[in-house]
């Protein structure tokens, strides 16, 4: 808590809107692959998700070249008002007087659009406003507070995402356009393209050209797509699983039917991240990063 006191006033308004950004999207984020499997069967379901994945990858490297022209904060107001839209769009085609599974797909495939924008430029940020020595502290804060939101989503997700879907479509939705009012209003930019010593490229094809000449940064991205790829594998055919396979049981009176029992893994694994995240960042406080990623 004090190393969070400590924080640059942005920072703190940044890792605040991750905890609520976090909390309402994760009460539907990990079932929807359960609400594609009943309606469109697991074969569309895997192309759908396959098409959201790319998408949000390539979405994510024009964010970054975006947020490195044009500044932070646009591309953070963009995507907050974008994304907006997609909630709005997945609510209403919930809603009691509208139903269509395909128009919810839209609302998330706009939902991942504009969430891709928003992490791009808001990682940028964090990088902008923080240092070498403070900046572990910084991210084990937001992954901490993420797990943490994931935890109390999920619990939520567990009780009220089969019968009160349209609700929580909805909280995200305000979520996001209090989220676009707070970008406006409270958050500054924290990079001046203009002001660099070095002008940034105008052409993406030309700017990642030269990013790619960095061996290093390479390395890490083949790595982190592929690490992506085993886990993403785990994240999306759990859910179709258990939904499947899963036969509905009651536990201390309480129904437990398949999309619950995501819920409950959700929870467990996220409740083991909380309560020793903070004992494993100190016993690995002085490791070098090479020796922490690897």
């Amino acid at each position: 808590m004090k190393d969070f006191f400590g924080l640059h006033p942005t920072l703190k308004i940044r890792l605040i809107m991750n905890f609520f950004g976090t909390l309402c999207f994760s009460t539907v984020g990990g079932s929807m692959t359960i609400y594609y499997n009943k309606y469109m069967g697991a074969g569309i379901t895997g192309l759908l998700l396959v098409i959201s994945s790319v998408m949000v990858f390539l979405v994510g490297l024009y964010a970054g070249h975006l947020s490195d022209v044009q500044g932070r904060r646009p591309v953070m107001i963009f995507s907050t008002a974008i994304t907006g839209f997609g909630g709005a769009l997945a609510t209403f085609a919930n809603s009691s007087f509208y139903f269509n599974p395909w128009v919810t797909f839209l609302g998330f495939l706009i939902i991942n659009f504009g969430f891709g924008f928003f992490n791009t430029a808001s990682q940028a940020m964090i990088v902008d406003l923080t240092t070498s020595e403070n900046r572990r502290v910084v991210y084990s804060i937001q992954y901490w507070i993420i797990n943490f939101a994931i935890m109390i989503g999920s619990g939520l997700s567990g009780w009220f995402f089969r019968d009160y879907l349209v609700w929580l479509l909805l909280a995200i939705t305000i979520e996001e356009i209090v989220s676009c009012l707070v970008v406006i209003f409270w958050i500054d930019e924290s990079f001046n393209p203009d002001t660099q010593q070095h002008k940034q490229e105008s052409n993406i094809i030309k700017a990642y050209f030269t990013v790619a000449k960095g061996r290093i940064f390479m390395y890490y991205l083949f790595a982190s797509v592929f690490i992506a790829m085993i886990f993403n594998q785990i994240d999306y055919y759990l859910p179709v699983h258990l939904s499947d396979s899963f036969r509905t049981a009651r536990i201390f009176g309480i129904e437990v039917y398949g999309q619950r029992m995501l819920t409950i893994f959700l929870m467990v694994n996220t409740l083991v991240i909380v309560l020793f995240m903070g004992r494993v960042n100190k016993l690995t406080k002085n490791w070098s990063r090479s020796s922490g990623i690897s």
